[in-house]
């Protein structure tokens, strides 16, 4: 079950989880949430009711769902991010984009929203090392492009060259601000991302993004599909508990060559 297929991030992870069952010899039935998680609790007794043999779920709401997973029988293991650890990634490479000192805005995903609850605890915590940063400001851009673009224009209005440092976004839609930026030659400002899609990986080889944590969809939807075939399969041995976190690389204009994206957002 994904939480949203028409989030491009969540269907490049569906669409990967899928070949690799496929792949594996299992049949795949995808259930859409569509970002409600009455409909993916509801979602989950349909699937149940099915006698599937493992689930795979990505809920809006990792606590809400929670009851659902336990009518199911058992959780077997966490695969994705740290969200926490994404966040404290995000904010040292600020940190590092602006010399450890300046005024920083950030842009929130959707508010409550796990991600953005713990990116932002991460955020702030990598900046209690460096006393001459300073958050002025939050927005909430939704995860959202065209808000994204309504709140950096906001933002760059607001505090003219010199007084804002950096703009940190908690998803990939930092790229359409960062462009706007370039447009209107504000170079005086850094932009931080968060995920890699190919329009992140092409704005930091334009040099509009200083960079992004790289949560690979692909990684985590291959690895779900393998960790349901090896526990249905005899193989519990090689499935890591109680959490898989995927690695997240960061990639700037240093290694950008090194990284393909695999996604389009």
């Amino acid at each position: 079950m994904i939480n949203d297929t028409t989030n491009p991030f969540l269907a490049a992870m569906g669409t990967a989880l899928t070949q690799e069952a496929t792949k594996l010899g299992m049949k795949v039935d995808l259930e859409n949430g569509s970002g409600n998680i009455s409909t993916e609790i509801s979602d989950v007794s349909d699937l149940l009711a099915k006698h599937v043999n493992a689930l795979v779920l990505t809920p809006s709401d990792p606590t809400a769902i929670v009851p659902a997973v336990k009518t199911a029988n058992q959780l077997v293991t966490y695969i994705g991010d740290s969200d926490y650890q994404y966040g404290v990634a995000e904010g040292n490479m600020a940190a590092q984009a602006i010399g450890g000192k300046g005024n920083v805005a950030i842009l929130l995903g959707v508010l409550g929203d796990a991600p953005e609850v713990d990116r932002l605890a991460g955020i702030k915590a990598a900046f209690q090392k460096y006393p001459d940063i300073k958050i002025v400001t939050t927005q909430v851009d939704n995860w959202v492009n065209s808000t994204n673009l309504s709140d950096t224009q906001d933002l760059l209005s607001k505090y003219p060259k010199g007084t804002l440092q950096a703009i940190i976004a908690q998803g990939p839609e930092m790229y359409v601000g960062a462009a706007y930026a370039a447009k209107v030659h504000r170079t005086d400002v850094k932009f931080i991302a968060g995920d890699y899609s190919t329009q992140v990986e092409a704005a930091i080889k334009a040099g509009q993004l200083y960079g992004t944590v790289n949560q690979s969809p692909i990684t985590e939807g291959t690895a779900a599909a393998q960790d349901a075939y090896y526990w249905l399969t005899g193989k519990k041995s090689l499935v890591k508990t109680p959490d898989a976190y995927v690695p997240l690389p960061i990639v700037t204009a240093a290694n950008v060559a090194k990284y393909q994206a695999a996604w389009s957002g």
